[in-house]
């Protein structure tokens, strides 16, 4: 069974590679990916590591003609989305696998 660690470094790893993907494409995300990758980057932060699996896959659906799962205006370059899940990594839940408790 996976740990909570694991997942994240999972979901983590394939947004990572989506994005990647777009870069080495020389090439910025098109509103649909934007769209997925941001609600991901929200499932991310938190801690819903599976849905944010989940927006990851299906920013991969070629022409997927939906509507977008969040409207993103302006759509994120690939750095922003990049730099946005560096800021998650580095929060609290990213460092301890838990989210923040408010006090």
């Amino acid at each position: 069974m996976e740990g909570v660690g694991d997942i994240q470094s999972a979901a983590t790893a394939s947004f990572r590679a989506v994005v990647n993907n777009i870069v080495a494409a020389n090439r910025q995300p098109t509103a649909w990916e934007a769209s997925c990758l941001y609600a991901a980057l929200c499932e991310l932060a938190i801690g819903r590591e599976e849905h944010a699996r989940r927006r990851i896959c299906i920013a991969l659906l070629p022409g997927a003609q939906q509507e977008l799962p969040v409207s993103v205006i302006p759509t994120p370059t690939a750095a922003e989305l990049l730099h946005a899940l560096a800021l998650i990594a580095q929060s609290d839940f990213g460092k301890s696998g838990k989210r923040p408790q408010s006090e």
